[in-house]
Parts: structure tokens; sequence; C-alpha cells
């Protein structure tokens, strides 16, 4: 399978060449444009036929982070969310728990709030700042 697309893409591509060379008498300068604008679908094209099985075209995202990259963000995430846990006493964990239990925690409200997390994994809110 996989030489078969090697084989249809370098026919598309050769025959890409081979009519540039043919219009270059005919339009001469104008080739450039023509070479740019039939180089899109090509590429397009392309992509396509060497995309895996699974990945969907239309949710594929061109993204510069790989799934490790991602991966591991989401890792520091929670050992970062596992310190502050760690590090808050019991009665602050009964609070958090009776928070989450009662849904009085509104995202909406936090992300507003929130500025950061300090380096000792404190929450930095906008009322700790100093301005």
């Amino acid at each position: 399978m996989k030489e078969l697309r090697l084989i249809v893409t370098g026919v598309m591509w050769i025959a890409y060449l081979i009519f540039l060379w043919l219009a270059l008498s005919e339009i001469g300068a104008w080739v450039a444009l023509l070479a740019f604008v039939l180089m899109i679908p090509l590429m397009i094209i392309s992509s396509l036929l060497f995309r895996e099985r699974g990945d969907d075209p239309m949710t594929m995202s061109f993204s510069v982070f790989s799934k490790k990259d991602i991966e591991a963000q989401e890792k520091r995430k929670r050992e970062r969310i596992d310190r502050v846990l760690r590090d808050m006493s019991t009665e602050d964990l009964e609070v958090l728990k009776q928070r989450l239990a009662d849904g009085l925690i509104d995202d909406a409200i936090l992300e507003e709030r929130i500025v950061g997390i300090g380096d000792d994994g404190e929450l930095i809110t906008k009322s700790d700042r100093d301005y």
C-alpha cells in the first residue's frame, strides 16, 4: 500500500513538473503564479494520501506540540496538584471537600481570581498580589 502511495505521489508531481515546463513556453513568467496555485492542491492530496488510517482529516490539528510534550505537561500538572494537596492542612482539605460536594466552586470566578501558582505550589490570587 505504501509503495502505491509513493508511486501515485511521484506520478502527480512529475505530471505537475511536465505541465509547468510545457506551460512555460506559452505563458512565460506567469508560470510562477500557476505553479503556486497548482502546488496547493497537490500538497493537500499528498498529505491526505500519507495520513494514518485512524486520523480524521476534519479533526487533525497541526499543533507544534507532540503527544509526548502534551503528556509531559499533563504529568507536571498532576504532580503540581498532588504537591498542593499534600501541603494542605486537614482543615483546608475538609473545606475543599465540602465546597466540591456542595458545588460552591464556580470555575469562572476561580479563573478570574487566580493569577498563577508560586514556586512553592501556593496559589497566587489577585488579592495576594502587590500592586
